[in-house]
C-alpha cells in the first residue's frame, strides 16, 4: 500500500541520513587530525625536532607575560655556533645537519623542568627559556648547557668549532626583545 510504501522510504531516509552524519563526523575528525599534525610542523623544525622560532617566540611572550603576572624572572640562553658556515662549507651538509641534531640533543639533555624550552632559532642559533630562574641558576644551567656542547664537540672531533652562550634575565615589567 501506499501508506507502507511511504513508512519504507521514511526509514531509509533516515538511514541514509544517519549514515551522512556518521560520514561527516568521521571527515571532521580527520580535518582536525591533520589540522593539528600541520600546526605541529609550522612549530617544529625538521632537523632537529626541536620547537622552531616560531614556536619560541610565542613561548618566549607567553612566559613574559607569566613571569609579570606571578613577579618571577625569566632567564634566556642563546648559544650560537661559531665558525658553521665554514663547517658546513668544508665537511658537507650531512655532516653539518649532524652536528646540529647532536647539539640539539645536548641542549635538550641539560633541561629537566617541565617548562624549561630548548628550540632551534636560527641556522646555527639555539634559544633556551627557564622560567621562573634568576641570574645564578639561570648562569649554571648556562654552564651546564656549554658542558654538554662542548662534549659533542669532543665526541665528534670538531675542534674547529666553538660555541658562544650568552644569558640574559627579564624582570617582570621590562619588556625583553
Amino acid at each position: 500500500s501506499h501508506l507502507d510504501r511511504q513508512h519504507r522510504y521514511e526509514q531509509e531516509l533516515a538511514q541514509h541520513r544517519d549514515r551522512l552524519a556518521q560520514l561527516v563526523q568521521e571527515r571532521t575528525a580527520e580535518l582536525q587530525a591533520a589540522n593539528e599534525r600541520l600546526q605541529s610542523l609550522a612549530r617544529t623544525d625538521a632537523l632537529t625536532g626541536l620547537p622552531n622560532r616560531r614556536h619560541f617566540d610565542e613561548a618566549k611572550t607567553t612566559e613574559m607575560r607569566r613571569a609579570r603576572r606571578h613577579g618571577h624572572s625569566l632567564s634566556l640562553l642563546i648559544c650560537d655556533i661559531d665558525s658553521f658556515k665554514d663547517y658546513n662549507d668544508h665537511y658537507g651538509h650531512a655532516m653539518g645537519d649532524s652536528c646540529l641534531s647532536a647539539v640539539a640533543q645536548a641542549l635538550k639533555s641539560q633541561l629537566g623542568r617541565a617548562g624549561d624550552m630548548v628550540a632551534r632559532i636560527g641556522g646555527e642559533e639555539f634559544g633556551v627559556l627557564l622560567p621562573a630562574t634568576g641570574k645564578s641558576a639561570g648562569v649554571c644551567v648556562s654552564t651546564q648547557v656549554g658542558c654538554a656542547v662542548g662534549c659533542v664537540f669532543c665526541q665528534t672531533g670538531e675542534g674547529g668549532l666553538a660555541r658562544q652562550l650568552g644569558s640574559e634575565r627579564a624582570h617582570p615589567g621590562i619588556r625583553a626583545q
